[in-house]
């Protein structure tokens, strides 16, 4: 318990952020997975984009994210 009480708030948010990355990714897979198919083209493009934006947040400044289009082709759709 002690180590918790030690770790400075620059810490805490670095960790937060992390988590924050690492479960829109995860959110990315589970909808290409699940909810892909069903839903419209212009609603697919803008949740994906938020997610990756998330996701991966230092590759959407160097804006080389992959479209949804992309995501498709790669899984085989």
């Amino acid at each position: 318990m002690e180590e918790i009480e030690t770790v400075d708030s620059e810490r805490v948010e670095s960790l937060w952020q992390a988590i924050t990355v690492i479960e829109a990714q995860e959110q990315l897979k589970q909808m290409s997975i699940a909810d892909w198919p069903n839903m419209k083209k212009q609603q697919r493009s803008k949740i994906h984009k938020e997610l990756f934006k998330q996701a991966y947040p230092s590759e959407i400044r160097k804006k080389n994210y992959i479209t949804p289009e992309d995501l498709g082709k790669v899984l085989g759709r």
